[in-house]
Order: structure tokens, then C-alpha cells, then sequence
């Protein structure tokens, strides 16, 4: 009988530590949930106060270009590859590299053999100023498709025009930066103008060496014409020869007042007229 009486007891003290011990388990574990929640309510609350803050931050960055772009009414981009003094660097590039090897390989045809160095020249210059009028019709393009998805009738009223036109030069740009542009349709047009005009030596691999020359110009064509900036170039001949604008050609008179052709255009910041670098001219 005592050892029953043991048993028994062995029994409810086995129940009784099995009940304390789910009760201490349930304990914990509402402690450890209460202590996840509190967690994760203010892991919430910190994500929360941080998209107010880069929202806030988002608008002032917003109001600052805005105020600048009406205030100024000139933007220059301060991405590395279209600041003024960045394009003028590519602009050098441009002829002293790109041009260059074009002027090696059109010596080299067989069908341009009696042409001088001049008329080489001549058609380096001619292409860039074909591939600068495409890269103009298309930002142009850009601009009356926006005005017209704005609704914007009065298209040629000046200030309805400006405001459109720094609206896809900042679009442009946006682009441009994440190369979403496709500048095949515009290849195409330069090399048909080439096929049209040079016929002699269009059929000789134009896609092995013209097509990266036109694609260079293009290339940085759009970057200029994606500035609010006004941006031009110079290749008019017959004005005064200018130090400051001009650098002569080795085949020019040294005491030669006036220019007779350009080798190369100049590139200059039309707002302030700065010359960012030198028109090569024969005088």
C-alpha cells in the first residue's frame, strides 16, 4: 500500500512539474513574441521615417533644379561626361582620333587616289556637319512630340518653346545617361548621305571605318544638343582670322587675315560665347 501511495505521489509531482514547466514555456515564449513585435514595430517605424526623410530630400533636390532651370535659364549637366569643360575634351578627341583615322583609311582608297589632302579633309568635315543636322532634326522631333502630348498648340510661342525644350533636354540627358537611346535610325540617315555624296568610295567596307566615325560624332553630337546650353559650332568661312577662335592649319598663309575654309569647326558655349576650343581654318 505504501508503495501505491509513492507511486501516486511520484505521479502528481511528475504533473506538477510538467504543468510549471508549459506554464514557464508559454511564459517565455509571450515574452519572446511581445519583445519580436516591439522589434519589428520599430524596425517599421525607423523604415518609415526614413522614406519620409528621402522623400523630403527627393522634393528639395527637385525644387533646386527647378528654381535653377527658371531662374537661370541655363543648366549645364553635372554628369562627368557633359560638363563644358568634358566636352570640349571629347570635342579635341573627336578630331584627333576619330577624324584622323578616317582621313588614314579614305587615303588609303584606291578610287580617291587623285583626291588632295583637302578634299579628305573636306569630307570628314562634311559628314560631322551631316551627322550635327540629323543629331538637330531628332532632338527637334523630341520636341514637338512632347509639346504635343503636353497639348501644347501654341508650340512656337517662345516661352512655351523653351519651357518644352528644357524639358527634353533634361529627358534626353536622363536617357542618355542610361543608354536607352537608339541611334541606328540616325546612323542610317548619315550613311545614306554618304552613299549619295561619295558614291566613289561608298562601296569599299564603309561599315569597317565610316560607321565608327559617324557613330563617334553622334555619340557626342547628342550629348551637346541634350544641354540646355546653347551649344554651337563655327565653319563659315570668309570672317576674320581671330587668335582666341582660330588656330591656323599647317597648309595656311601665316600672315593670311582671313579664313578661307575650315578644317574643323570651333565648339563654343553660344550663352556667354566662350570659345571652348579653336576652330583649325586655312587662311
Amino acid at each position: 500500500m505504501w508503495c501505491m501511495f509513492d507511486r501516486l505521489r511520484a505521479e502528481q509531482q511528475e504533473k506538477k512539474e510538467s504543468h510549471e514547466e508549459k506554464l514557464f514555456q508559454e511564459h517565455v515564449g509571450e515574452e519572446q513574441s511581445g519583445a519580436l513585435a516591439k522589434r519589428n514595430a520599430a524596425l517599421q517605424s525607423d523604415n518609415i521615417l526614413l522614406q519620409e526623410q528621402l522623400s523630403d530630400l527627393r522634393k528639395r533636390l527637385e525644387s533646386q533644379a527647378r528654381q535653377q532651370v527658371e531662374h537661370s535659364g541655363v543648366s549645364e549637366s553635372l554628369c562627368d561626361h557633359r560638363r563644358s569643360s568634358e566636352l570640349a575634351r571629347r570635342f579635341d578627341d573627336l578630331y584627333n582620333d576619330s577624324v584622323l583615322q578616317l582621313l588614314d583609311w579614305l587615303d588609303q582608297l584606291d578610287s580617291l587616289a587623285e583626291w588632295t589632302e583637302d578634299d579628305l579633309n573636306e569630307i570628314a568635315l562634311e559628314i560631322f556637319k551631316e551627322c550635327d543636322a540629323v543629331a538637330v532634326k531628332y532632338v527637334e522631333r523630341q520636341v514637338l512630340d512632347v509639346a504635343g502630348f503636353l497639348g501644347c498648340k501654341a508650340i512656337k510661342s517662345h516661352g512655351v518653346r523653351d519651357a518644352v525644350c528644357k524639358a527634353v533636354s533634361l529627358v534626353l540627358g536622363e536617357s542618355k545617361d542610361n543608354r536607352v537611346i537608339d541611334i541606328s535610325p540616325m546612323k542610317q540617315e548619315v550613311l545614306r548621305f554618304i552613299s549619295a555624296q561619295y558614291t566613289r568610295f561608298y562601296n569599299e567596307t564603309v561599315e569597317d571605318h565610316v560607321t565608327p566615325f559617324v557613330l563617334d560624332c553622334l555619340d557626342f553630337l547628342l550629348d551637346v544638343k541634350c544641354q540646355i546650353t546653347p551649344f554651337c559650332f563655327e565653319w563659315d568661312a570668309g570672317v576674320q582670322f581671330q587668335g582666341e577662335k582660330h588656330k591656323r592649319y599647317h597648309a595656311s598663309s601665316s600672315s593670311g587675315t582671313r579664313v578661307k575654309k575650315y578644317v574643323w569647326p570651333a565648339f563654343v558655349d553660344g550663352s556667354v560665347y566662350s570659345v571652348l576650343c579653336k576652330g583649325l581654318v586655312v587662311t
